[in-house]
């Protein structure tokens, strides 16, 4: 894609950058340490959930993929 112009290096560079940055934060200490902790304490589906929700929001993926994952649309809310 870059050989066509359809992105320059600098949107290359910082695409690379960012998704580097998401599998750090993935493959990161907090995932292997905090779950065991939390799962002894929680049932299990709960904790998966919330570390799901806490890895994307620390990579900055986004708000709404954290309300896709609990189900919370904010168009509904006010019909309740």
């Amino acid at each position: 894609m870059l050989l066509k112009r359809l992105l320059t290096a600098k949107e290359v560079l910082a695409t690379l950058l960012f998704l580097s940055r998401i599998f750090f934060r993935i493959l990161s200490e907090y995932s292997r340490h905090s779950f065991p902790l939390y799962a002894s304490i929680y049932p299990v589906k709960l904790v998966a959930k919330i570390t799901a929700a806490l890895l994307l929001y620390v990579t900055r993926i986004g708000r709404n993929n954290i309300n896709i994952l609990f189900n919370i649309n904010s168009t509904d809310n006010h019909h309740k």
